[in-house]
């Protein structure tokens, strides 16, 4: 179990419901560069686990977050189809 696995499940659904929103921002200020970087795959896979999440105000800020990137990120339809 990664770190950031592990605080998801401790931290508050408020702050899980800020990280979806945080990851969002790093996905557009660096969409280029993430798209390029053998950290794709976990930056994903952190999205995933806030998708998701039992809370459903979070799960619902994560999928808002992840769709508006989709166009930033040059998601491939694979993945949106796995997603979905």
């Amino acid at each position: 179990m990664t770190l950031f696995s592990l605080l998801i499940k401790l931290i508050d659904w408020k702050t899980r419901f800020d990280a979806a929103n945080g990851l969002a921002e790093i996905g557009k200020k660096s969409g280029d560069n993430l798209h390029k970087s053998k950290l794709q795959l976990k930056y994903f896979d952190y999205f995933t686990k806030l998708i998701q999440d039992s809370n459903i105000k979070v799960s619902n800020a994560a999928i808002g977050a992840f769709v508006d990137l989709i166009p930033t990120l040059k998601v491939d339809l694979f993945l949106i189809n796995f997603l979905s």
